[in-house]
């Protein structure tokens, strides 16, 4: 009986580990779409620096033991929150002012 929780308890961790890491590598792959879809501007950088605090994040976590810190949540959301205002903001015609 043991053997069967054990085994349950390991393959619960195994699913919220690729659950995780499905989740990361949205986050990273929206970031990077949204960058590729920006015309040259600020906004493009932008996207590019929340990405890679995006990707910071997530590995500083990792190396610091850090996933059950609650202030991370805040911070992933910020970043990915702000990779979506930042697509879907409207695209201005070349010459215009903003």
């Amino acid at each position: 009986m043991q053997n069967l929780l054990n085994r349950q308890h390991f393959l619960g961790k195994m699913l919220c580990v690729l659950v995780f890491l499905w989740f990361c590598g949205c986050g990273v792959t929206y970031g990077l779409k949204v960058y590729r879809s920006l015309p040259d501007s600020e906004l493009k950088g932008l996207a590019l620096g929340m990405t890679a605090s995006f990707v910071f994040q997530i590995f500083s976590s990792i190396a610091g033991n850090e996933l059950n810190n609650p202030s991370r949540t805040i911070w992933t959301g910020f970043f990915l929150g702000a990779l979506a205002v930042i697509a879907h903001q409207p695209k201005q015609e070349e010459g215009s002012e903003p």
